[in-house]
C-alpha cells in the first residue's frame, strides 16, 4: 500500500507503515530486534511510555536488555510490541494478534513484564469475554493460575468465581498450593466479608442522590435521596457535602441551597437558602459544628450558625466563582479559594480578610483559577490548587510560600492532607492522584485506576480501631475508590452494579467522624 506524504505527521506516519510491513521496527525510531530469548536490543521512546519496565534493565552503552532470568518468549513480547506500536493513533491498522489461549497466556505474562498495561487489559478482556465462559476446566484453572502469577486482580477474580459457580471447583483446583488456595477462597467470599467493617464515606452524585459506603467491604450501606422519587422537582446534582464533628448530621450542596440531613432517619431537618443567588461549590462543617461555610459562584462565602441560620455573614472579597472553603482545625480561620486567582484568609469570629495570597498581592499566587484550599490537621500549612498545575504549600500564620509543585498531570481540582500531616495528596484532572511530602515537596506515588478525571479526593479520619488511614477518590468515571495511600493498591472499587451503565458522575466525597459512644 502506498502512501502520499502531504506533512511532516504524514511523513512519520509512511515511515512507521513501512516498517511495520517489514516487521523489523515498531514505530517512532523504535527497533527492536530478538535474536534469542536472553537479550533485546532497542531504541528509542515508544517502548517508554508504553511498556516502560522492560527498560529498568537497560545497558545504555550497548542498548540491550538481559532478560535471561525471565521466561518471556521472543514471539510474545513481539506480540506485546504489536499491540504497543497499533495503539498510536498514527500507526496502520493493528496486526491480528495470536488468540489462541496458549499464545494469550504467554502474551499476558510479557505484558505484566514490560508494563504495557493497555496489552495486559486486551488480554484480559478476550480471556473474560471469549475462553473463561466456555472452556474447560483444565483451561479455566490456567487461566486462573496464569492471572495470580501475572497480578492480573480482574482477571483472577473473574475466574475465580467462574470455578465457584462449576459442578465441582475441589477437582479443578486439586493441583494448586495451598498459597493460591487461599487466594482463592478470599477471591470467592461473599462481598460483606471481604473485608472488617471500617470507616464510612459519603459519596454525592450528579442524580441528586448521597451515597453511604462501607471502606471495609465496598459495600454501599444506604441511599439517600435528596429529591423524592415522586417529586416533580428537578433532581440538581449534589456538588459538595460534609459531616457534622459528631457523625450524626450531613450537609449537602445543590443548586443555590443547602439540606442538612440527620443521618439515622434520612429526614432533611434545616435548609439554608436565601443567602446565595448561584450555584454552592463547597460546603463544609467548623470543628466545633457551630457553624457552616459555604461558598458560590455569586463570588461570595457565607457563615451560617446552626442554630439561628437566619443571622448568617457575608464574606466578599472575591472577584469571581468561591471553589472551595475551608476551616483551620482550631476553627480560628477559614480559607476560600476562588476562580480570581487567589486565597483569602478570614477570621470567623468577625468575618475580616486577614490575608490574601495572590499575585497581584505578593507575586508568588496561582496564575489561574484555585480550585480548592486545605489546612493541615495542625493547621500551620495550607495548601491550594489550581488550574495552573501547581499546587502551594503557604505557612497559614504568616501567608509565605513554603514550597510550590508542578503536578505532572495537568490541572490540580483537589488537595488533602493526611491525618498526620505526612503526606500531600493530589487529584488531577487526568485521572492520577499523586502524593508529596508537603514541606520539601518529595514526590512518593502516583495512585493510578480512574478512567476520567478525579473530582474529590478525602482521607479517613482517625478511629479507635487502630487501622491506618485510606484513601477515597470520587471521579467522573462514575465511581468511587478506596486506596492504601501506604502502598500504593485499590482496596475497593464503590459502584452500584445496579446502575453502573447510568451517567451518573461523583462529585463530592466526605467521610464521617467517630460516633461518640
Amino acid at each position: 500500500m502506498s502512501r502520499v506524504r502531504t506533512n511532516e505527521k504524514e511523513d512519520m506516519a509512511d515511515i512507521i507503515w513501512k516498517a511495520y510491513e517489514n516487521n523489523t521496527s515498531w514505530g517512532n525510531d523504535v527497533n527492536i530486534k530478538l535474536p534469542d530469548q536472553s537479550i533485546i536490543y532497542v531504541c528509542g521512546s515508544l517502548i517508554s511510555a508504553r511498556a516502560k519496565k522492560i527498560l529498568e534493565k537497560l545497558d545504555s552503552k550497548t542498548r540491550t536488555i538481559d532478560i535471561s532470568d525471565c521466561d518471556v518468549s521472543s514471539d510474545a513480547l513481539r506480540s506485546v510490541m504489536d499491540h504497543v506500536h497499533g495503539s498510536l493513533e498514527c500507526d496502520p491498522p493493528r496486526r491480528d494478534l495470536p488468540r489462541d489461549l496458549d499464545n494469550l497466556i504467554q502474551i499476558l505474562h510479557a505484558a505484566n513484564y514490560c508494563d504495557a498495561q493497555g496489552c495486559k487489559q486486551w488480554v484480559e478482556h478476550i480471556l473474560m469475554e471469549t475462553y473463561i465462559p466456555r472452556c474447560s476446566d483444565a483451561n479455566l484453572c490456567r487461566i486462573f493460575e496464569a492471572a495470580s502469577f501475572r497480578h492480573s486482580e480482574k482477571l483472577f477474580i473473574f475466574s475465580a468465581k467462574e470455578i465457584a459457580s462449576r459442578t465441582n471447583p475441589q477437582e479443578i483446583l486439586k493441583g494448586i498450593d495451598n498459597e493460591l488456595l487461599e487466594k482463592f477462597h478470599q477471591a470467592t467470599k461473599p462481598k460483606r466479608a471481604q473485608g472488617k467493617p471500617g470507616a464510612t464515606v459519603a459519596s454525592g452524585h450528579e442524580d441528586g442522590q448521597i451515597r453511604f459506603w462501607d471502606c471495609g467491604t465496598g459495600e454501599c450501606l444506604r441511599i439517600l435521596k435528596t429529591t423524592p422519587d415522586h417529586s416533580t422537582q428537578k433532581k440538581a446534582a449534589v456538588l459538595a457535602l460534609h459531616f457534622s464533628p459528631d457523625g450524626t448530621l450531613i450537609i449537602s450542596a445543590q443548586d443555590n441551597l443547602c439540606q442538612l440531613w440527620d443521618i439515622e432517619s434520612g429526614s432533611c431537618i434545616r435548609v439554608l437558602d436565601g443567602g446565595h443567588t448561584k450555584i454552592i461549590t463547597s460546603c463544609v462543617f467548623s470543628p466545633d459544628g457551630a457553624l457552616v461555610a459555604t461558598g458560590a459562584q455569586d463570588n461570595n462565602a457565607i457563615l451560617w450558625p446552626i442554630v439561628t441560620p437566619a443571622s448568617s455573614r457575608t464574606l466578599a472579597g472575591h472577584t469571581q466563582s468561591v471553589n472551595s472553603v475551608a476551616f483551620s482545625h482550631d476553627g480560628a480561620m477559614l480559607a476560600t479559594a476562588s476562580s480570581d486567582h487567589s486565597v483569602l484568609l478570614w477570621t470567623t469570629v468577625t468575618g475580616t480578610c486577614l490575608r490574601v495570597l495572590s499575585i497581584a498581592q505578593n507575586k508568588i499566587g496561582h496564575a489561574a483559577a484555585v480550585n480548592c484550599v486545605a489546612f493541615s490537621p495542625n493547621s500551620c500549612l495550607l495548601c491550594s490548587c489550581s488550574d495552573d498545575c501547581t499546587a502551594k504549600v503557604w505557612n497559614a500564620e504568616s501567608g509565605e510560600l513554603v514550597r510550590s509543585i508542578r503536578g505532572e498531570f495537568g490541572q490540580i481540582r483537589c488537595a488533602i492532607f493526611s491525618p498526620y500531616s505526612a503526606s500531600l495528596a493530589l487529584a488531577s484532572a487526568n485521572r492520577t492522584i499523586s502524593l508529596y511530602e508537603p514541606q520539601s515537596g518529595l514526590f512518593r506515588k502516583h495512585l493510578q485506576g480512574h478512567s476520567d478525571a478525579v473530582n474529590a479526593i478525602v482521607y479517613s479520619l482517625d478511629n479507635t480501631s487502630g487501622d491506618d488511614p485510606v484513601l477515597v477518590s470520587a471521579s467522573d468515571d462514575c465511581t468511587c475508590r478506596v486506596w492504601d495511600p501506604l502502598n500504593g493498591n485499590c482496596l475497593h472499587t464503590l459502584e452500584d452494579p445496579h446502575t453502573s451503565l447510568v451517567f451518573n458522575l461523583v462529585k463530592a466525597l466526605s467521610f464521617r467522624p467517630p460516633l461518640s459512644v
